[in-house]
């Protein structure tokens, strides 16, 4: 990782705003109500061929060096000051209209005694300005930028350039292969804690109150010397148009994490969800979250209760029951991804599958008008999910259904692919 910079304000001083505008991406949602955003998210910089990581962060407050109970409030200022901990460079901004108070003082203080790079900035600047600022920054030279209408900002890239050079320090990043897993659900399933417990620290902010994470946030995680991007997204309700969003950002994942609350059980509305991932093709991990608070019964009648409503699509299922709050069942899960890994760097050859499906025909011909039917090669053409094509005589476009069934399994079975998507596709000379 190159070295990372934090934007840091108060809410509603444009912090999302400069960081899409930095980034050149819409990646994190602006919003006019205060404290919208909750937890830290990265994004790159790029500056003359050299990409930075930046950091839009939760908004401080004044209690920000005073809290009592560890409320969503603490965690918010938690998630803040890991962000000031491991940045190089801190983008301070404010608004051309702020009341500048003692709180100012006492957090550039705090801010100093971390050593850290401090880039003032002044935002908003179509509004009044408050000249105040002078006095109050002394040898800081504010700049004075519009984040909504990009004033200013090849100033401020200049100024970032200058204080990125002066710093020799550096984190070099590996160039690790990596796959993209998405985790969606209900609200309240347990999503943001699954990944916590991934990560092994409380990178998301969790609470019981449904609606706590409101965007999709990106997160890193190296296992293995395998870079997983998880992304955690906020809980699915009866919206149509979320839906359609859902699915548009589903496709470009690698893996899905359908996570459903073993207290609540299965709803219609999460059937329908599940069998509309099926048809995108992508390899999907059904995560029965929160099994601690159910016994051996409960357990039987979700498992019965699956088959009954899924059972055309259970064996393209991966299913896994786990406590994510108690870190049960999560090795388990890490296997299941490792046979999934394992998948996607395997291919076969034209010669192998050919010769496998000509082996299915021998154990079980199929005649038609006093013919055998022959398949004359068979072929890989894609790995995430798994397609294979079956180039035969004319009788194949009137292949029955249970024999297409019977090959189906006869290649699950010897390629061993259980749990995993695969189409096959019927095509004449």
């Amino acid at each position: 990782m190159n070295q990372i910079i934090s934007i840091i304000g108060k809410t509603n001083v444009g912090k999302s705003t400069l960081f899409n505008c930095l980034t050149k991406t819409k990646y994190s949602i602006t919003n006019n109500i205060p404290f919208f955003t909750r937890d830290r998210k990265y994004g790159f910089l790029q500056i003359n061929n050299n990409k930075f990581t930046l950091i839009d962060t939760a908004a401080i407050s004044n209690n920000f060096f005073y809290y009592k109970e560890k409320n969503i409030t603490y965690y918010i200022n938690k998630q803040t000051k890991i962000a000031i901990q491991e940045s190089h460079i801190i983008l301070f901004l404010i608004t051309s209209y702020t009341q500048l108070d003692s709180f100012y003082k006492k957090f550039i203080k705090f801010l100093q005694q971390k050593n850290k790079t401090i880039i003032f900035i002044i935002n908003k600047i179509d509004y009044i300005i408050n000249f105040s600022f002078k006095k109050f920054f002394n040898f800081y030279k504010p700049i004075f930028i519009s984040a909504l209408h990009k004033i200013n900002i090849k100033q401020l890239l200049n100024n970032i350039k200058v204080h990125l050079s002066k710093n020799k320090n550096h984190i070099h990043n590996n160039n690790y292969e990596y796959t993209k897993i998405c985790l969606i659900g209900k609200t309240n399933v347990g999503k943001s804690t699954l990944i916590n417990s991934l990560l092994k620290e409380t990178r998301l902010i969790i609470n019981h109150r449904p609606g706590t994470t409101r965007e999709n946030i990106t997160i890193k995680l190296l296992y293995k010397n395998h870079l997983f991007i998880l992304t955690d997204t906020k809980g699915i309700t009866q919206n149509i148009k979320q839906h359609k969003f859902l699915f548009n950002f589903i496709q470009h994942h690698d893996i899905i994490f359908f996570i459903i609350d073993a207290t609540m059980g299965f709803f219609e509305q999460d059937i329908f969800l599940l069998k509309k991932i099926f048809f995108l093709g992508k390899h999907l991990f059904l995560i029965i979250n929160k099994c601690d608070a159910i016994n051996n019964k409960q357990k039987l009648f979700l498992k019965q209760t699956l088959h009954l409503k899924l059972y055309q699509y259970i064996k393209f299922l991966t299913i896994h029951f786990i406590s994510a709050l108690y870190f049960y069942n999560l090795k388990t899960l890490f296997n299941s991804i490792d046979f999934f890994l394992y998948l996607k760097s395997k291919s076969w050859s034209i010669h192998f599958l050919t010769k496998l499906i000509n082996l299915a025909i021998k154990k079980k011909p199929l005649f038609k008008k006093k013919h055998i039917l022959k398949f004359l090669l068979a072929k890989q053409i894609n790995i995430n999910p798994i397609i294979i094509i079956i180039f035969g005589q004319k009788q194949i476009n009137f292949l029955p259904n249970h024999y297409k069934k019977y090959l189906f399994n006869f290649l699950v079975q010897n390629l061993n692919i259980k749990n995993i998507f695969l189409q096959l596709h019927f095509f004449n000379n």
